[in-house]
C-alpha cells in the first residue's frame, strides 16, 4: 500500500480512508473484547462500570459499522419541484449595478480631426448614433458608473465614418 502523502487521486484517498475506518472499527471491537476477557480473567466478578464502559464502547463501534460515515447522505428523490427550472448559476462577468449614479461622459472629436480623409469635406454628427461603454470607478469612497458616449461622424459623401476616441 503506498503511503498517504504519496496519494494525490481523491477516488484512492476515499478508498484508504474507507479501508482504514473498517480497521479501526474492527480492532475497537477486538479491544473491547479483549478489555472484558481481562477483567473476568482478573477478577471472578468484573467491575460493573467497567463492564458498562466496555458494553458503550462495543454499541459505538457497532453503530459505526452499521451507519458508517454517509448516514446523513440519502439520495434525492425526484419530485414535481425537481422539474422547476433552476435559478441561474452566478458566476463572473459584468453584473448589473442599478444602485449606483451614472455621470455621462462625452467624447467628441476635435475640430481639426473632423475632416474625411477622402474628399476632404466636414464631418458630421451621426445625430444620436453613439457607441456606449460602462465603467465603474472610485471617486472618493464614491461609487458611480461612468457611461462613455463616444459621438460618431460621417462624411456627407456618405463614404467616411469615425468614432471619437474613448
Amino acid at each position: 500500500m503506498p503511503r498517504l502523502e504519496e496519494i494525490t487521486d481523491v477516488t484512492t484517498l476515499q478508498q484508504v480512508a474507507s479501508h482504514l475506518e473498517k480497521t479501526t472499527i474492527r480492532q475497537s471491537k477486538v479491544i473491547a473484547r479483549l478489555r472484558a476477557e481481562n477483567a473476568r480473567l482478573k477478577c471472578g466478578n468484573a467491575d460493573p462500570q467497567l463492564e458498562l464502559e466496555l458494553l458503550k464502547e462495543q454499541l459505538a463501534a457497532m453503530q459505526r459499522e452499521v451507519f458508517g460515515p454517509s448516514s446523513e447522505r440519502r439520495p434525492r428523490e425526484t419530485t414535481a419541484d425537481a422539474a422547476e427550472p433552476k435559478a441561474p448559476q452566478r458566476g463572473h462577468g459584468p453584473k448589473s449595478q442599478p444602485k449606483l449614479p451614472v455621470e455621462q461622459v462625452m467624447h467628441t472629436l476635435a475640430e481639426e480631426d473632423r475632416a474625411c480623409p477622402i474628399c476632404g469635406k466636414t464631418l458630421v454628427a451621426m445625430g444620436d448614433q453613439v457607441e456606449e461603454s460602462e465603467e465603474i470607478t472610485v471617486v472618493g469612497v464614491e461609487y458611480k458608473i461612468l457611461k462613455h458616449r463616444r459621438q460618431k461622424y460621417r462624411c456627407r459623401c456618405n463614404e467616411h465614418v469615425v468614432t471619437a476616441p474613448g
